[in-house]
């Protein structure tokens, strides 16, 4: 963030600026932009994450059925705001971020497709915090859903995952603006009638304190006059 980039390389800023302000106020951005934490919003982390989750969710079922020919390793760059959408959905944001509060530079989530003797697939997640932290934590005991276990199995992942998926996010914005017209179209109808009724009423009423007016002014006159004929008697 600008503010707080200019506060941590000591340029010129207002005094009312300072170092926690500026963190506070960028991690309270990322948090609405995502819908996380007090924005929690499954909306808006479906119009973030929903299509990378839906894409990582496929993906290891393609690797456990071997119809990902080669591959052995798949990455995609995103930013803070699909990081930490990303991060909610499986219930690890807090785990994940901590003290930071949000996503830092070149932060990365990772997702480990195993197989065990058992023949079943499992997946992991680790999360490395960014510059200064080559550490990759393991959080899959964190994962919503997965039981406090090491290695959660692949099913029970993809099913926990489930709500927050989407494949066409563009849809929502979409169906939202859709959704607008027509409330407004709707408010737009029930608002008429009333504004007609208004009008009118006002109409009326003006009609009225016009010639209430006039009726005042012309008897005045009338009377004025009088008075002047019987002076002019006099």
């Amino acid at each position: 963030m600008p503010v707080q980039c200019e506060v941590k390389g000591k340029f010129v800023c207002s005094e009312t600026v300072t170092y926690v302000g500026a963190h506070t106020q960028s991690t309270l951005t990322i948090d609405f932009l995502a819908g996380v934490n007090s924005f929690h919003n499954i909306k808006w982390i479906h119009t973030r994450s929903g299509k990378l989750l839906s894409t990582i969710l496929k993906n290891n079922q393609k690797a456990a059925e071997k119809s990902l020919a080669s591959r052995k390793f798949l990455a995609f760059s995103t930013h803070d705001v699909t990081i930490a959408a990303l991060l909610e959905s499986m219930g690890i944001r807090k785990a994940a971020l901590s003290p930071q509060g949000r996503p830092a530079f070149t932060a990365a989530v990772v997702f480990e497709l195993w197989k065990r003797n058992d023949t079943q697939h499992y997946i992991r997640v680790l999360y490395r915090r960014g510059p200064g932290f080559d550490e990759y934590r393991d959080l899959t005991k964190a994962v919503e859903g997965c039981g406090q276990h090491e290695f959660c199995p692949m099913e029970v992942f993809s099913k926990s995952m489930q709500p927050f998926k989407h494949d066409h996010p563009d849809e929502i914005c979409l169906s939202d603006v859709e959704n607008d017209k027509n409330q407004k179209s709707r408010q737009m109808d029930e608002i008429q009638p009333v504004t007609i009724l208004f009008m009118v009423s006002t109409v009326i009423f003006a009609v009225l304190s016009f010639g209430l007016l006039f009726l005042l002014l012309h008897r005045r006159s009338s009377m004025d006059y009088k008075v002047e004929a019987m002076r002019s008697t006099d």
